[in-house]
């Protein structure tokens, strides 16, 4: 294997040079900022460390096992009979490319690169290993769908007492415009409700006095908001989980700002998202913006040396991969990086774009990973936040922050029950219908 060191005063003039001399399949293993001397001064300078394998696209010349490729990735097992000769073939004459860290022309699984080819070949599982790890986990699913069932017989329960109490003719365009706000029919029933039980008859065509009222118990049912809590003395850890695309790495850049300009803290970042297109460059030229210390980590001792290097900081924020529900190995570490390091918050990071129903489901899927609060991006870009309402109710999860636009770190809310109260409310225009 070729490995170079590359120094640059820009990270793209780094990269260049890595293109330039080893060529677009460049396996980048490290970067990181230095301070050179320079005609007596010193200056800081952008190291990236580079390798690349010397027969990256030659076959093997002795296959010792038979291959084969599913959907988890490529496994190995001596003496399988079931695999066609000519699938064998086929997938024998497919070229191997390391399982590796960035490569310019892509991005690759970070835990899998080791510069051995043949290492990147994994026995597969016996009866004798899986039958333990089934019955765990069938009885886990059964532990599941005993919960399931248990609530489902309370939500249609209450839907039946609900049923009985009829909604009075003054609320129901107001019921159903809730509905169409994606407050949910359980959740707009007990609006509904609670609203007939203390509106007086003589002011439910009152809109102004509805609205107040209405605002006031939405306010009091919301779920507690959770700003984050600083403990002095020592580095705040909070963990940013989500799925792709709904504004991580956007709201990481924008909590950066409010705690560092504005809470005058001393920040750090940790990302371990290797995996999207231009997530690290994002969030280096982000951090170098204001002055915030960065870290790109690969492995769980990377990540330790990492906290080492951030020890001075009162807070970090740890950007992740946004792909994990698609992963389950990718899920699992995740899991087991927050059940080793337990930090302060766990936080979830939903889009107001997607419905409830679809924020609800992100939600079951992270609730290993020990989810504490919300935040919901992208609120400048929805018609209506009742999902905000029924999420967070559903869940039982309080919420921390509302990104309500582009600008870092200006478009970051923190909740506050009668102002959150008073957005989903105003929001697509509930009263309007009124």
């Amino acid at each position: 294997m070729k490995m170079k060191t590359y120094k640059a005063d820009t990270l793209n003039e780094a990269m260049s040079q890595v293109k330039s001399d080893l060529g677009p399949e460049a396996v980048i293993l490290k970067t990181k900022k230095s301070r050179q001397n320079f005609l007596g001064k010193n200056r800081e300078v952008i190291e990236v460390t580079a390798a690349l394998e010397d027969k990256l696209y030659e076959k093997p010349s002795k296959v010792q096992e038979e291959v084969f490729e599913n959907s988890a990735g490529i496994y190995s097992r001596a003496g399988v009979n079931s695999i066609s000769s000519s699938h064998k073939t086929e997938q024998l004459n497919k070229p191997l490319r390391p399982n590796g860290r960035h490569t310019l022309n892509g991005i690759l699984s970070p835990e899998r690169f080791n510069g051995n080819r043949n290492q990147e070949v994994r026995s597969l599982p016996t009866d004798e290993t899986l039958s333990p790890h089934f019955d765990k986990q069938i009885e886990k699913l059964h532990g599941d769908f005993k919960k399931l069932l248990t609530k489902v017989t309370h939500i249609e329960q209450s839907l039946e007492q609900l049923d009985y109490e009829k909604i009075i003719p003054e609320f129901q365009p107001l019921y159903h415009y809730l509905i169409r706000c994606d407050f949910g029919d359980l959740m707009a029933r007990e609006l509904m409700v609670a609203l007939a039980n203390v509106v007086p008859e003589s002011k439910r065509n009152d809109r102004k006095y509805v609205e107040k009222v209405l605002k006031r118990i939405v306010s009091n049912r919301i779920q507690k908001p959770h700003p984050f809590r600083i403990k002095k003395g020592r580095s705040n850890l909070f963990f940013l989980v989500g799925t792709t695309g709904v504004g991580k790495s956007t709201t990481i850049s924008k909590l950066c700002g409010v705690y560092h300009y504005e809470k005058n803290l001393k920040v750090g970042v940790i990302s371990i998202d290797h995996y999207k297109l231009g997530a690290y460059e994002q969030m280096f030229l982000l951090c170098r913006s204001m002055d915030v210390p960065f870290e790109s980590v690969y492995t769980s001792s990377e990540f330790e040396t990492a906290l080492d290097n951030l020890s001075d900081c009162d807070v970090i924020f740890v950007d992740t991969y946004g792909g994990v529900l698609s992963d389950n190995e990718k899920l699992l570490e995740l899991n087991t990086l927050i059940e080793k390091y337990k930090p302060e918050e766990v936080v979830l990071t939903l889009s107001c774009t997607m419905r409830s129903k679809d924020q609800l489901s992100i939600y079951s899927k992270f609730k290993d990973s020990k989810v504490s609060s919300f935040v919901f991006s992208k609120v400048d870009e929805s018609d209506s936040l009742g999902c905000v309402y029924q999420t967070s109710l559903s869940a039982g999860v309080p919420i921390s922050y509302l990104g309500n636009g582009p600008q870092v770190p200006d478009n970051l809310l923190e909740a506050e029950s009668s102002e959150l109260a008073s957005m989903i409310l105003k929001s697509g225009g509930v009263f309007e219908s009124y």
